[in-house]
């Protein structure tokens, strides 16, 4: 009997936004995250199979929102991706197509976000026993910047909840934040809040540091421009 599983990767990233590739088993794809824009409604996502049997993945394109420092997803009507199933033999590579209908409506304002996911479609195979298998299934953001020039504005809350110190980034701005190396500034020193987070535009997300029992004076945190301290404002309730 076979048992499948699924492997979420999560898509690597570089502070600089250079394009790098998203390693998982038997499979590389690149560039890890695609920027669209009035000028430039398309791009291409390489997939190269690393392994030594054929990949069969199928995409799926979502719209990206957080509500209540949750991802949320549904699937997108005006973003495409084409092959939507591609084959990929030991060794070789396929590009993927990414683009915006023609019909789309290009966001003013305020960025819009999306996901490609690439699924892996796992194959029958003939074998004796139990076998254990990882369906791969890896995640690349998609923005699309607004027409208006607009840029991520973070703003820091904190909270104290069963002992841990839960520290909350809120985006003021039109365009999303990239948010690694939380660290909360203490009159002892400095301690760090484990996780990479996006923080998309109007919303929130959070990160907890467990069993805090100091005050924090200050937070910083590594973004696109290198690392940046910002004041707590008033306690979250």
């Amino acid at each position: 009997m076979r048992k499948f599983f699924m492997l979420l990767m999560p898509a690597a990233f570089t502070w600089a936004g250079l394009a790098i590739a998203a390693d998982a088993p038997g499979l590389s794809i690149s560039p890890v995250r695609v920027d669209l824009s009035a000028g430039h409604k398309a791009d291409a996502i390489t997939v190269t199979n690393t392994g030594p049997t054929r990949k069969v993945l199928e995409t799926e394109v979502l719209r990206w929102t957080q509500v209540n420092g949750e991802d949320v997803y549904e699937p997108a009507t005006d973003l495409r991706a084409n092959p939507p199933r591609l084959s990929v033999e030991p060794g070789a590579t396929q590009i993927v197509r990414v683009g915006l209908i023609r019909t789309a409506v290009l966001p003013e304002v305020t960025e819009g976000a999306y996901r490609i996911y690439f699924q892996e479609v796992p194959q029958v195979e003939e074998a004796a026993g139990s076998q254990l298998k990882f369906a791969l299934r890896i995640g690349i953001p998609v923005f699309v910047r607004p027409a208006q020039a607009a840029k991520p504005e973070l703003a820091w809350t904190h909270r104290r909840e069963n002992g841990a110190l839960k520290l909350i980034a809120a985006n003021r701005g039109q365009l999303h934040a990239r948010v690694a190396d939380v660290r909360a500034r203490t009159l002892a020193g400095e301690v760090v809040a484990e996780g990479f987070r996006y923080v998309l535009p109007g919303a929130s997300r959070e990160w907890s540091i467990p069993q805090f029992s100091d005050q924090p004076l200050s937070v910083s945190a590594l973004g696109e421009l290198g690392r940046v301290e910002y004041r707590l404002e008033a306690s979250a309730h």
